[in-house]
């Protein structure tokens, strides 16, 4: 099942980070998924007990993107058991302006709602995660 963690879950800018969190090595992969006609760039960052329970992260407004590799909040997730699942969904940044662009009632294959649909199910099917 899916749960909202919060905004008082995210380790803050001067909050200590545990030294067993700074020191996971967590595998990163990058995977472009197949959502209706579109392909969607996502991360998977990944423990290294696995299978792990998964956390999908989205990142900030329509005009931005996740990246490659993991920071803190990622390191404080992976270190309480989860995989993290970033998605740059239609209408992220970075992927040319038809892309970040897309109208959802627009697009015969939905939007971003559906491309988060897509990659949790991705996740699931290819038993990356619980």
């Amino acid at each position: 099942s899916l749960q909202w963690i919060g905004e008082r879950a995210y380790p803050v800018r001067g909050c200590a980070i545990s030294a067993e969190a700074a020191a996971l090595k967590p595998r990163v992969e990058g995977h472009r998924l197949r959502a209706g006609k579109h392909d969607v760039p996502v991360y998977l960052v990944l423990p290294h007990e696995e299978p792990a329970a998964l956390a999908l992260r989205l990142h900030d407004g329509p005009s931005h993107r996740v990246g490659w590799g993991a920071d803190a909040f990622d390191a404080w997730l992976l270190s309480r058991g989860y995989a993290v699942l970033k998605v740059n969904h239609r209408s992220s940044s970075g992927f040319g302006r038809r892309w970040s662009t897309v109208v959802p009632s627009e697009d015969k294959d939905g939007g971003f709602l559906d491309d988060l649909v897509a990659s949790v199910r991705w996740a699931l099917e290819e038993r990356k995660v619980l």
